[in-house]
């Protein structure tokens, strides 16, 4: 983990570097106040070391519990903010879920026979190129001989879906319902079977073909099998956690029905979902947000703690954290790991400076000997450097 001047660097190059300028004036007070004897105990008891060890020793053990682990941290910074994190967002779509969605069922609502309107479908989601959704019907359509038509000027509307053109020139829309609407297409024919697929947790994808809605598919994204622990370890950190998908809100919502019921943003386009994450980084604190490398950059990108699944060398991985496997249980462990390297340098401060306050008092009051300061000084020491190995047994035992 490359270190750069993340709050507790600019502690340690104090510490390292000015810390003569409080010793100094202390020690001429203790040896005014109570003799060579008091400035000699003063001096022993101050656990100088051990203030630097609580600086060092948690989050280097908090780096290596993590990368056993596959998860790494590009830098001490984030690290810090991962353990500062209030919120997290979560992008549903390849995190929450399996991210290989299937067609689970196609409904014709025409006239026109149902392996033409999937052929043409087909075509059109050519110009989608790899989104899961896209695959998805051009499989179910191979798979159920639908042999895909000829299409041509395909257009992908991002967020929405794509847009084609028969070689008799009708037009052909295949998408989300806000796209047909935008197309002045008509839905209210397909009303009730989309709103059953929406209660099921499926997505319902619309086809018109010139100019009217002709089938109805429902797309299936299976929840990963530990999207449930890996939500509810992170609000037991305690982080707020909220989904974030482009899919219909009944959808989603059902879908985070079966995650413990964590807040939901959606329908979202891709940009909105970027001004959605900057949002909550100026309402909720520091932000954290999980998605796969590569593809969701954008909104990983404004996010103060980016969390990247399955991508390793991704642009964000220096400010970030980049998880090596796509088990979002993953993500969730950084984020508890780093939360308890935090908390295991605050308590080691705390000592410290308890441990300081009790020699300052013992040199007022003149009860403290110089061999009792240092065996005070020598106790602290050894108990932040366990720190680290503390830190290591909590992580094996908890993630």
């Amino acid at each position: 983990m490359r270190h750069d001047f993340a709050a507790a660097s600019r502690v340690r190059f104090v510490v390292t570097h000015w810390s003569w300028l409080i010793l100094a004036p202390v020690s001429i007070a203790a040896l005014l106040w109570a003799g060579p004897t008091g400035a000699a105990t003063f001096l022993l008891g101050v656990p100088a070391l051990a203030l630097l060890a609580s600086l060092d020793v948690p989050p280097d053990a908090g780096a290596l519990a993590s990368a056993r682990r596959g998860m790494f941290f590009g830098s001490s910074r984030a690290l810090r903010d991962a353990g500062r994190a209030s919120t997290t967002a979560i992008l549903l779509r390849g995190s929450l879920t399996a991210g290989d969605p299937v067609v689970h069922q196609a409904y014709s609502l025409g006239e026109t026979d149902l392996a033409l309107v999937l052929g043409l479908a087909a075509a059109a989601e050519k110009a989608a190129e790899d989104h899961p959704v896209a695959r998805a019907i051009r499989r179910y359509a191979e798979e159920h001989g639908r042999s895909s038509a000829t299409v041509r000027k395909q257009r992908l509307r991002e967020g929405l879906g794509v847009t084609a053109v028969t070689t008799r020139g009708a037009p052909v829309v295949v998408g989300r319902r806000q796209l047909l609407l935008d197309e002045g297409i008509s839905v209210a024919a397909a009303d009730s079977d989309a709103l059953h697929i929406e209660n099921e947790g499926l997505t319902p994808i619309f086809i018109a073909i010139d100019g009217r809605l002709e089938a109805l598919v429902a797309v299936l994204d299976a929840m990963h099998v530990g999207a449930r622990d890996a939500v509810q370890r992170i609000e037991d950190l305690p982080c707020e956690v909220v989904i974030l998908s482009g899919d219909d809100r009944r959808t989603v919502e059902r879908m985070a029905g079966h995650l413990g019921s964590p807040r939901v943003k959606a329908p979202l386009l891709p940009q909105e979902r970027v001004a959605e994450v900057r949002a909550l980084r100026e309402t909720g604190g520091v932000t954290a947000t999980i998605g796969r490398g590569g593809e969701d950059d954008p909104v990983l990108a404004a996010a103060d703690v980016p969390i990247s699944l399955r991508l390793l060398g991704s642009a964000l991985e220096d400010r970030g954290v980049v998880v090596a496997s796509h088990d979002v249980r993953d993500a969730a462990g950084a984020l508890w790991i780093a939360r308890a390297a935090r908390r295991a340098t605050s308590r080691s401060i705390v000592a410290c400076a308890l441990a300081t306050a009790f020699v300052v008092l013992g040199v007022a009051f003149a009860w403290m000997t110089p061999v009792i300061a240092a065996l005070c000084a020598a106790m602290t020491e050894a108990w932040t450097l366990r720190a680290g190995s503390r830190l290591l047994r909590r992580v094996d035992l908890r993630v």
